[in-house]
């Protein structure tokens, strides 16, 4: 099974990804913000990055621009959630 990290301010939120991914036999390390999200890439490897857009400290825009910068998890999938649907913001 893979490996995933989630970083959602949303307690609610990263509760519900968090027990669908256990549940499914998938090893889960959670966190509430962007900065702790990069601090615990040098602890956990995951397969897959989930990321909330709108988080305290750093955006996930932000640590998406990070990962993809870091020529050791520049190619680590990641996948960015966001309630936002205007045009500038898809272009981001």
């Amino acid at each position: 099974m893979a490996r995933f990290l989630i970083a959602e301010d949303d307690p609610e939120a990263r509760a519900l990804l968090e027990d669908v991914l256990t549940n499914s036999g998938h090893e889960v390390c959670a966190t509430i913000d962007g900065r702790d999200a990069l601090r615990k890439l040098s602890e956990f490897t995951p397969d897959i990055v989930i990321l909330d857009n709108d988080m305290p400290r750093m955006s996930g825009i932000e640590v998406v621009r990070a990962i993809k910068g870091d020529p050791k998890t520049r190619f680590t999938p990641t996948i960015l959630l966001t309630a936002k649907s205007s045009h500038e913001d898809i272009v981001v």
